[in-house]
């Protein structure tokens, strides 16, 4: 704070404290108390002490004159203190001294009490409070870059594209706003143009050396989003390595970042690696819900789902409206074969989001199973008006073909979904995931050789996926085994080893399943 450097100098020069104690007094506003005239007085009885009361006024006086003025004793690093408050979790703590500072820096305050606002799930107030500051500072590239990420993730697209647009005319190099116009477009179904604007940040790289921690995330996502949709492989070694690192360099205190170098490992089924980044940020913030439900989406994969439920509560008791948890545990839901209860989860999510298609995806999957119903234009069942709507919204809706087909996964349902991963390709070509899940999908029904096929694919566009690299180690060594036909059964087997407990095997499945 401002004070404290003009304490130390009190306690260097006293007499010329005297002099800066008189200006600000004069500065300050009428209290009853705080004259220059008064503050001399108070000097000079301190300087009057014996000997060995001196040091203890003079830490007295400085002390009443940090505290006698709130509002000019906020500088930059009072506001990097709160915002490391927040970091690490203090949301509580860090907004009251947000709010001891919104007078003097109105717009660093404000930015942070919304920023915590939202981290305890009160996006209504945040939104609100962005939208004032934004009426205020409309110049700040920040708080309508701000405000539309957040528009955005409400499912108000429109309104997110226009403040982002808003924040590009400040500032045209706002990463956070570039994220927000290629993410509008793609989710209204402009996928050209979604496309130049993840390109935007292949082309864009940042270069200054002060470039702060948030804009290397940003710059991270568009990044990774353009690596997908380009088949760029090497690009996610880079983001890995080289850009999310750069931003927890240049603020240690910044888990987002470490957060989402953990998402990208998951992404690839690396879990060791994922696991190690996802540690680093709750070490930082052991409040980071978004941390809990990554942490709980780890645990999903290993079908643990009393671990993911435990993180999934602790999310919940910082975040009761996230929408990553609200969905996660839908999905451990449809993992006990539970679709019912988590049409409810998921009903609930809607509130926060009512386009979100990962969200609509889930729901119709649990149509399917529910309804026992495809979508086709021929039928009215719910499955079908909740594709039309999708589809009528975003013709390249992928994302809502391939979350459902994850789910039928979830509750074991593979015909139905590999029907789903077939449709999102259909969609959304560039889906760089979706011949991988149809691949493994169709190894678990016994279709290894269009599997093969589409799990060579790819590989050779994601050379990272650990999942498929290990099922097509599978894939090899099956090559070698004999293959023993039944009625209703193909069996493969060691011929060397087990060409006896095939026989048996093959008689058993034929007289008792």
């Amino acid at each position: 704070m401002r004070g404290f450097p003009r304490c130390r100098a009190f306690l260097n020069n006293v007499g010329s404290v005297r002099k800066r104690v008189t200006v600000l007094a004069e500065r300050r506003e009428p209290s009853g108390y705080a004259t220059a005239e008064g503050l001399e007085v108070r000097l000079g009885a301190s300087l009057r002490f014996e000997a060995r009361h001196i040091a203890l006024g003079l830490l007295l006086t400085a002390m009443w004159l940090v505290i006698g003025w709130p509002a000019a004793a906020w500088g930059a690093d009072a506001l990097a203190e709160c915002d490391a408050l927040r970091l690490r979790g203090r949301y509580e703590e860090a907004q009251e001294r947000y709010e001891s500072a919104i007078e003097s820096n109105p717009l660093e305050a404000g930015l942070g009490i919304a920023r915590c606002e939202m981290a305890i799930g009160h996006y209504e107030q945040a939104e609100a409070r962005l939208e004032k500051l934004a009426e205020r500072e409309p110049k700040s590239a920040d708080v309508l870059a701000e405000l539309a990420s957040l528009l955005l993730d409400r499912g108000e697209v429109d309104r997110a594209e226009q403040r982002a647009r808003e924040a590009l005319a400040v500032r045209d190099t706002h990463p956070a706003a570039r994220w927000v116009v290629a993410e509008a477009a793609r989710q209204q179904g402009r996928a050209g143009e979604a496309r130049d604007g993840y390109a935007w940040f292949a082309e864009h790289p940042p270069r200054d050396a002060d470039t702060r921690a948030e804009d290397w995330l940003w710059f991270g996502r568009g990044l990774a989003q353009h690596a997908r949709w380009q088949r760029d492989s090497n690009a996610f070694a880079r983001l890995v390595n080289d850009v999310l690192p750069r931003a927890w360099k240049s603020n240690a205190d910044y888990w987002p970042a470490r957060l989402d170098s953990a998402r990208l490992f998951l992404e690839k089924y690396n879990q060791p690696d994922a696991m190690k980044d996802l540690n680093a940020a709750l070490a930082i913030n052991p409040r980071a819900a978004e941390a809990h439900v990554l942490r709980a989406q780890l645990a999903l994969q290993g079908f643990e789902l009393d671990k993911a439920r435990r993180s999934l509560e602790v999310a919940f008791e910082t975040n009761p409206n996230l929408l990553s948890a609200q969905q996660t545990l839908a999905d451990v839901l449809l993992a006990e074969l539970k679709p019912a209860e988590a049409l409810e989860r998921l009903e609930q999510a809607l509130q926060r989001n009512p386009q979100d298609e990962p969200t609509l995806g889930r729901i119709a999957a649990i149509y399917l199973t529910l309804d026992g119903q495809t979508a086709s234009d021929q039928d009215d069942s719910r499955l079908t008006r909740l594709a039309q709507k999708v589809t009528e919204r975003n013709p390249h809706c992928g994302r809502f073909y391939q979350t459902a087909g994850e789910s039928c996964e979830l509750m074991r349902r593979f015909r139905q979904a590999a029907e789903f991963y077939a449709t999102a390709f259909e969609h959304s070509p560039e889906l760089i995931d979706i011949r991988g899940q149809l691949g493994l999908t169709l190894m678990r029904m016994g279709d290894e050789s269009r599997a093969a096929e589409l799990l060579d694919e790819s590989f050779d566009a994601d050379p990272f996926n650990v999942r498929v690299k290990n099922m097509l180690e599978v894939l090899d060594v099956l090559q070698g085994y004999a293959v023993l036909e039944t009625e209703h059964f193909v069996l493969k087997f060691d011929r060397g080893m087990d060409q006896l407990l095939a026989e048996e095997m093959a008689d058993f499945l034929e007289d008792e399943v």
